[in-house]
């Protein structure tokens, strides 16, 4: 004999557990420029996130003009840091 009280209550849980988890994970894909997440990013692939940005207003956006904006030429990625010493 199975228990079909308990079995609702489970599967009201499952279901709004499914349906919260693929609300947040498409709302995170869609926030991320219909695009899927990217790992194991090292300093290379952060400064063409910057330069991205700069070019299109957007982090994984990418921008296929000839020339740059004028605000380009302005907008430097490289920040104020102190430079690392040997001694």
């Amino acid at each position: 004999m199975f228990p079909w009280e308990g079995a609702i209550p489970y599967t009201i849980m499952f279901g709004f557990f499914t349906i919260c988890g693929g609300a947040v994970s498409g709302i995170h894909y869609w926030s991320n420029g219909n695009k899927r997440d990217r790992f194991s990013m090292d300093q290379w692939d952060r400064q063409h996130f910057e330069r991205d940005y700069r070019l299109t207003g957007l982090y994984r956006g990418q921008a296929d003009n000839v020339k740059a904006p004028e605000s380009f030429a302005t907008s430097g990625f490289r920040k104020l840091q102190k430079e690392p010493r040997w001694w």
